[in-house]
Parts: C-alpha cells; sequence; structure tokens
C-alpha cells in the first residue's frame, strides 16, 4: 500500500527488518537507477538459504544510501 512503512521490528529479538518489493525503487525517492528484481533472478542459495548476491546487495546499498551497512 503507497505511503505506508515497509520497515519493521522483530519484537522478540529487536531486529531490524525492511521489505523489499519488487518493482519498487531502493532509497526515499521516487523512481532510481534501477527497480528491485525478481528475488529469483537476485540471489543464490547458500547451505539451503536463499540469499541476495553480494554484488546485487552492493549495488542496493549504494542507491539506498545506505554506505553504513556495507562497513
Amino acid at each position: 500500500m503507497p505511503g505506508r512503512s515497509r520497515r519493521f521490528i522483530d519484537r522478540g529479538n529487536g531486529i531490524q527488518v525492511d521489505l523489499l518489493v519488487t518493482g519498487h525503487y531502493p532509497g526515499r525517492g521516487g523512481p532510481g537507477p534501477f527497480a528491485f528484481p525478481d528475488p529469483a533472478a537476485a540471489s543464490e542459495e547458500i547451505k539451503q538459504v536463499r540469499v541476495l548476491t553480494l554484488p546485487q546487495l552492493i549495488q542496493f546499498k549504494l542507491a539506498a544510501r545506505r554506505y553504513y551497512g556495507l562497513r
């Protein structure tokens, strides 16, 4: 739903969770250089868990201006 937050805190362990929606853009503004891709196309399976590939993760962090997440 437009205008609603896609950021939540897991109350059980205090971990922040961001939902990334296919077709939406990273960051806080409108359209950017690219939209979030289909998860199947941007992820790989490691030990039976699907994870975002490292190049995709870095690209999203930079586009969203979340440089602190790259440390």
